[in-house]
């Protein structure tokens, strides 16, 4: 888990670094109700972890009180063995101190029951002993049963604050690849991008995308079935078909997106140009790269299985605002 943290701090610094590069203009384009979210989670992660380090105080308080318990347990017990002997001893002496006088007798006797009342006060110290160990230890299981709720507890937090902390780093390289188009650098789905840009049945990327609203090729050819759809941060339409049928790019473009994101699923977004950008939602296999420029018509992708089976997904922004996709494409 450890490595895993590291890897994702180290991705989010970088990408923290390539926002101020571009200054802070863009602050509002982050998204604000996930990185609330989040800063929610860390809060609660602290303060688990905060009463996780207190019980576990508690418990190792418990453990050092058991222990000097159990040494003057140990005392105690010896302290009345020695002194049981005795009193069992001057007990069988009876009344031979007779022979010395009625004064020797009533000194014995007095010997006999001071040490009678040292033996009880022994057996009843040894007894508040062993029941403040009984005690302790009954309170010492209600704190380890404390400590393991409360370790599950913040594991489960933990691995919330990690999601939350992935979709928030990809989130804001989403609205990164959007706001800043090719000034930000290519984000790989697997690695990085290792041979430099690829260019995709060799069409040179164009211009004037705002030109062919309207005549926007669709990105399912033949059969399906169109429904008004919306994902976390925008409306478009789903396109309902077989899982595994080509999703194809309804222009040239280059892709500057492509990973999981939140309910959008695997999800390609490409720069058209001009501020324009289309994105597609629930891939089931990509078979371009972030950094590759595609023309129209090419397939990016097949139809996958979430998150809805069987559904593409598919929007159209200006920027970070989005378009009638329909209108778009002439539906």
């Amino acid at each position: 888990m450890w490595t895993r943290r590291i890897l994702l701090l180290g991705l989010m610094l970088g990408a923290v670094a390539v926002g101020a590069s571009y200054g802070q203009s863009h602050d509002s384009e982050q998204p604000s109700n996930l990185g609330a979210e989040l800063a929610e989670v860390e809060r609660e992660v602290a303060v688990g972890q905060g009463s996780l380090d207190e019980l576990q105080r508690q418990k190792d308080r418990l453990a050092a009180e058991i222990q000097h318990l159990r040494e003057r347990r140990a005392t105690a017990q010896t302290r009345l063995h020695e002194r049981g002997r005795a009193l069992y001893r001057l007990s069988q002496t009876g009344l031979l101190p007779v022979a010395g006088g009625f004064g020797e007798v009533l000194v014995h006797l007095s010997r006999l029951d001071r040490l009678k009342r040292i033996v009880e006060r022994d057996v009843q110290a040894l007894a508040s002993l062993r029941q403040r160990s009984r005690a302790l230890g009954e309170e010492t299981a209600r704190i380890a049963r404390g400590i393991e709720e409360q370790q599950a507890e913040l594991d489960r937090l933990e691995s919330r604050q990690e999601h939350l902390s992935q979709e928030h780093l990809t989130a804001q390289l989403m609205n990164q690849a959007i706001a800043y188009g090719d000034t930000v650098p290519a984000i790989p789905l697997d690695g990085p991008i290792t041979g430099g840009i690829r260019v995709r049945n060799a069409e040179p990327f164009r211009e004037g995308f705002h030109t062919l609203q309207g005549r926007l090729s669709p990105p399912v050819v033949g059969s399906a079935r169109l429904r008004t759809a919306s994902r976390r941060d925008g409306a478009g339409i789903e396109f309902i078909a077989r899982q595994g049928e080509p999703v194809r790019s309804v222009g040239a473009g280059r892709v500057s997106f492509l990973r999981n994101y939140a309910d959008y699923g695997l999800l390609a977004i490409l720069d058209h140009g001009d501020g324009y950008y289309t994105l597609y939602g629930g891939l089931g296999q990509a078979s371009v790269r972030a950094g590759d420029y595609v023309s129209e018509g090419s397939t990016i992708g097949t139809i996958g299985a979430s998150p809805v089976p069987g559904a593409l997904f598919f929007e159209l922004r200006q920027g970070t605002q989005t378009l009638d996709a329909r209108r778009w494409l002439g539906l």
